[in-house]
């Protein structure tokens, strides 16, 4: 029973840091695609 408990805390963790790094490139991803919309729409201006 003890060995079980660290592996649970031990993979929460990973679901943690893989949910923050996929949300992360996600953000990443749209800050990017704004950039790009503002970028276009300041040359059409």
């Amino acid at each position: 029973m003890r060995g079980s408990i660290p592996f649970k805390i031990s993979s929460l963790l990973d679901y943690i840091i893989e949910f923050i790094l996929s949300y992360g490139l996600i953000s990443v991803t749209s800050i990017a695609d704004q950039m790009q919309k503002l970028s276009s729409l300041a040359q059409t201006i």
